[in-house]
C-alpha cells in the first residue's frame, strides 16, 4: 500500500513538473515574438527585455540559443546617452530626474550611460530648487555614450533702465556764443529792446488817456493832484522804457552790422547760456558782461 502511494506521489511530481516546463516554454516562445516586433518597430529597449526573457537557462535550447544570438544584435544597436546637468557656476549636479519621453528613467545621475530606443527624443531633468531643462535629439541607433549636457540658467538681473525711458533729472547744458557768426547776443538785446519799446508804448497810452478823462471833465488847472501826478508818472516811465527800447535796438543793430559779436572771442564777449532739463519741461536762463 505505502508502496502504491510513493509510485503515486513520483508520478504527480513528474506530471507537475512537465507541466511548469510546458508554461515556461510557452511564455518563452511569447517573449521571443514579442521582442521580434518591438525590434521591428525600433523600440529596442523593449525588444532588449523580451529577447532577456526568453533566454533564460529555463527555456528550450532553440529558443534559447535564438534569443542569445539577437540580444547581442540588439546590444550592438542599442544608443546609450550620458547625461550632465551642471549648475549655474558649472558644477555638477547629481540629485536630479532624467525623463525621457515623459517615462522616467533615472533619479540620479552618476555618469552611467541611459539606454535609450533611436530617434528623435525629449530628455527632461527636474531639478530640485529651479526651473526644470527640456531638450529634444535625435538619437542614431548604434550610437553608444552620447554625451548630453545640460546647464541650469543663471538667474537674469535686471537690466539698467533706458535713460531714454525714464524721467531726467535737472540737466545743466552751457551753450557759448562765442564761436561762430554773431552769436545769440544781439538777438536777444534787440528783442529787450523791442519788449521795452512795446511797454513804452503801453505807459504812454495809458497816460495820454488819462489826460483825456481829465481835460473832458474840464478840472484844468484845479484838477485833482493825485491825477495829475498819475499822468506824470506813467509818462515817466513810458519816457525811460521808451529809451532803454530804442538804445537796446541801436545796440543789436550795431552789433550785427559790424560782426563785432562774431570776432569778439574774449571772455567778455561771451553769453553762456543754461538750460536745464526738468520733468515738467525746462528752464533757461543766460548771464552777460558789458
Amino acid at each position: 500500500m505505502k508502496r502504491f502511494q510513493r509510485v503515486l506521489l513520483v508520478g504527480a511530481m513528474t506530471t507537475l513538473h512537465s507541466g511548469i516546463v510546458r508554461a515556461d516554454n510557452k511564455q518563452c516562445a511569447n517573449a521571443f515574438v514579442e521582442a521580434q516586433k518591438f525590434q521591428k518597430a525600433g523600440q529596442l529597449t523593449a525588444a532588449k527585455e523580451q529577447y532577456v526573457l526568453c533566454a533564460s537557462k529555463d527555456c528550450l535550447a532553440a529558443v534559447r540559443d535564438e534569443c542569445l544570438a539577437k540580444l547581442d544584435d540588439i546590444e550592438k544597436a542599442t544608443p546609450t546617452v550620458v547625461v550632465a546637468v551642471t549648475s549655474a557656476d558649472g558644477s555638477d549636479l547629481t540629485e536630479v530626474t532624467v525623463y525621457i519621453d515623459g517615462e522616467q528613467v533615472a533619479d540620479s545621475l552618476d555618469g552611467s550611460a541611459i539606454s535609450v530606443d533611436p530617434g528623435k527624443r525629449v530628455f527632461r531633468v527636474e531639478i530640485p530648487g529651479a526651473d526644470s531643462i527640456e531638450k529634444t535629439v535625435v538619437i542614431r541607433a548604434g550610437e553608444k555614450n552620447r554625451q548630453l549636457k545640460l546647464a541650469v540658467k543663471p538667474e537674469e538681473k535686471p537690466s539698467p533702465a533706458d535713460p531714454s525711458t525714464t524721467e531726467p533729472d535737472d540737466v545743466p547744458v552751457e551753450i557759448s556764443t562765442s564761436e561762430g557768426g554773431p552769436g545769440v547776443l544781439p538777438w536777444i538785446i534787440g528783442g529787450v529792446g523791442l519788449v521795452a519799446v512795446g511797454v513804452g508804448a503801453v505807459f504812454w497810452l495809458g497816460a495820454e488817456s488819462k489826460a483825456g478823462d481829465l481835460e473832458d471833465a474840464g478840472c484844468e488847472p484845479n484838477c485833482a493832484q493825485d491825477d495829475v501826478d498819475s499822468v506824470k508818472q506813467q509818462r515817466l516811465f513810458g519816457d525811460i522804457a521808451l529809451g532803454v527800447g530804442l538804445v537796446g535796438i541801436g545796440v543789436a543793430a550795431y552789433l550785427l552790422l559790424t560782426g563785432s559779436a562774431k570776432t569778439d572771442t574774449t571772455e567778455d564777449a561771451r553769453l553762456p547760456i543754461r538750460l536745464a532739463v526738468t520733468r515738467g519741461g525746462f528752464t533757461t536762463g543766460f548771464s552777460a558782461r558789458f
